[in-house]
């Protein structure tokens, strides 16, 4: 553990999540999305200037008005409410640990999820890990075995696509996805012309 994790910046939250793992203190499939959710929205309002980002004094819900009015329009209405939940979470658990200390923080008990069925969104596609498919809308599926990371990526029509990835990917399963993925494409059948017509 480095004293960076004291700072209260992006990166003491992000060596924050790497000690809460470490420690045993919550699962890697529940921190991950946390730390995920809170690099991606701090990143896209801030930028460059991420590192400076204060979580100590942060007006979370402020600082998400702006990340939904400069990228809201990339995610569905059920993303948006699930980066908001994750971002708040995140930072409150952070600022929790940085006033308590390492030696008194005690995260909290895990709790088991409410079954619910949301609508289905017709704007975002998902990969689900279990079957290696993608299906619209609904909650993620979660990985018996393996904990997976959601990488959220804007398609060109507007739609979001939901990777769920390993944290570490290795790079021959990296080109065997990339090639999957290119066999999906689906190009557009050239017009059959009658002879002598221009095609």
């Amino acid at each position: 553990m480095t004293e960076e994790i004291n700072a209260g910046s992006l990166a003491g939250f992000n060596e924050f999540c790497k000690w809460l793992i470490q420690r045993g203190g919550m699962k890697a499939g529940a921190v991950e999305p946390l730390r995920s959710a809170a690099n991606q929205i701090v990143n896209t309002v801030d930028g460059d200037a991420a590192r400076d980002v204060d979580l100590r004094i942060l007006d979370v819900d402020e600082y998400l008005g702006r990340f939904e009015n400069k990228a809201g329009h990339n995610y569905s209405p059920n993303s948006l409410r699930a980066y908001r939940s994750r971002f708040g979470r995140g930072v409150d658990l952070y600022r929790q640990y940085l006033e308590q200390g390492a030696t008194n923080f005690r995260p909290p008990a895990g709790r088991a999820p409410r079954k619910r069925k949301p609508d289905a969104p017709a704007d975002v596609a998902r990969v689900a890990p279990s079957t290696g498919g993608i299906t619209a809308g609904g909650e993620p599926t979660t990985h018996t075995q393996t904990a997976l990371v959601d990488f959220p990526f804007p398609l060109r029509s507007g739609q979001l696509a939901h990777l769920y990835l390993p944290q570490r990917l290795d790079k021959d399963d990296a080109e065997r996805m990339a090639a999957f993925v290119r066999a999906l494409v689906l190009e557009p059948q050239r017009q059959i012309t009658s002879a002598g017509e221009a095609p």
